[in-house]
């Protein structure tokens, strides 16, 4: 009885290597597709959220002319990554993470900046302040159209809040696909690695 359930076990752990083995093996003619779907997936959320906070602020600052090149670096960069992580590259992987971790940041930037300076464009038309900073972040997409009380500008809501919040979520969506692609990336390369050196070594 006791050799029967040894045997099992034995065998159950060679079906495992085996299955591990074959997943391995189709690794090297099959494409990393799932890091590459969950990046694209981000690219497209980066990208978003940069169209809310353009169409949001003050065109005329370098505030903006610094917001388009940091998007066009994470939409150029993060095409790369995902493309090369594709083909299993663990430094394209590493390479996605980081770019989470900077959508992470840009939540500190230009979103809260719509919702702390709204908040003064409303105190300012109650009358409560003549502080009128907000004009140097604020675009008239949002001022002209909520003063007007239209509610929204073209495709938008025209409330401050709203699209800061909107814009922090959208980043929260980039920087969570570009670091799941990533993290997955990495670990599927390194198995795929590992495997190849164990080929060398037992040629």
């Amino acid at each position: 009885m006791i050799n029967e359930v040894d045997n099992n076990s034995s065998l159950n752990q060679m079906s495992d290597l085996e299955h591990d083995k074959n997943e391995l093996e189709m690794m090297r003619y099959r494409e990393n597709r799932l890091s590459y779907n969950i990046g694209i997936l981000g690219i497209f959320a980066s990208l978003f959220a940069c169209f809310v906070c353009l169409n949001s602020t003050n065109p005329i600052t370098v505030v903006v002319v610094a917001k388009v090149l940091l998007n066009i670096v994470i939409l150029l960069g993060g095409f790369l990554c995902i493309e090369k992580a594709k083909a299993y590259s663990k430094k394209a992987s590493i390479g996605l993470i980081v770019f989470g971790g900077i959508c992470v940041l840009r939540i500190f930037w230009i979103p809260l900046q719509l919702i702390m300076y709204f908040a003064q464009y409303k105190d300012f038309l109650a009358g409560k302040t003549t502080d009128t900073t907000y004009s140097n972040y604020l675009g008239k997409t949002i001022t002209s159209a909520y003063a007007a009380n239209s509610g929204s500008y073209r495709w938008l809501s025209a409330d401050g809040n709203f699209r800061g919040i909107f814009a922090i979520v959208l980043l929260l969506i980039a920087a969570s696909t570009f670091i799941v692609a990533g993290v997955i990336g990495f670990i599927r390369s390194t198995k795929l690695n590992r495997y190849l050196d164990s080929l060398k070594v037992n040629e």
